[in-house]
């Protein structure tokens, strides 16, 4: 349905046949903070099973390896870190980079090209964890989620919804949990 697409840096601009209905409800899917693609939750996505479990100081402890190998952040201050962890809490991989999307799919792909079986595992990152970042590790198959900063409505109700266990403000001595509370032990 797209006409024309302009564009006018830093903006780009697209026009459609028809209008576009109840633009305010597009969520984001698969951009980086953008708009992202109109589409219900409910396509091609399946709830998260296992029987994964962690407890606190697991976390901290994922928290704080995850803190120390943040070298460009560090210097830059301007990356994203995403790690995965086994069951009992080794890292598995490592990734930076400018954009939290980008390091979440660095993990993403590390784990499918090395055949490790996500719903045994648990992924901390850096950033915001929004609709978009939780489809990700829905479609991916990562029970578990935590993060040093916020989650956003979107994502927390997505969460809920197919099975995560989404963790936020995870810095010692405290951190919050926003669903599936069971998987922490």
């Amino acid at each position: 349905d797209i006409e024309i697409i302009k564009e006018i840096l830093p903006n780009i601009y697209i026009n459609t046949r028809n209008p576009v209905d109840n633009i305010e409800l597009y969520t984001e899917l698969r951009s980086s903070g953008c708009i992202g693609i109109k589409q219900t939750w409910d396509q091609h996505v399946e709830k998260v099973e296992s029987s994964l479990q962690i407890d606190t100081k697991t976390i901290f402890t994922a928290q704080k390896i995850l803190d120390e190998k943040c070298g460009i952040w560090k210097v830059s201050g301007g990356t994203h870190s995403a790690a995965i962890f086994s069951r009992e809490g080794e890292l598995i991989a490592f990734y930076e980079d400018i954009g939290r999307h980008n390091a979440i799919d660095k993990i993403i792909g590390h784990v499918y090209i090395n055949r490790i079986q996500p719903n045994n595992c648990f992924l901390v990152s850096t950033g915001r964890q929004s609709a978009g970042m939780l489809l990700k590790m829905i479609r991916a198959k990562i029970p578990i989620v935590i993060s040093n900063t916020a989650p956003i409505a979107q994502g927390i109700e997505l969460a809920r919804k197919f099975n995560i266990t989404l963790i936020c403000f995870a810095r010692e001595p405290k951190l919050s949990v926003y669903s599936n509370r069971q998987r922490i032990i």
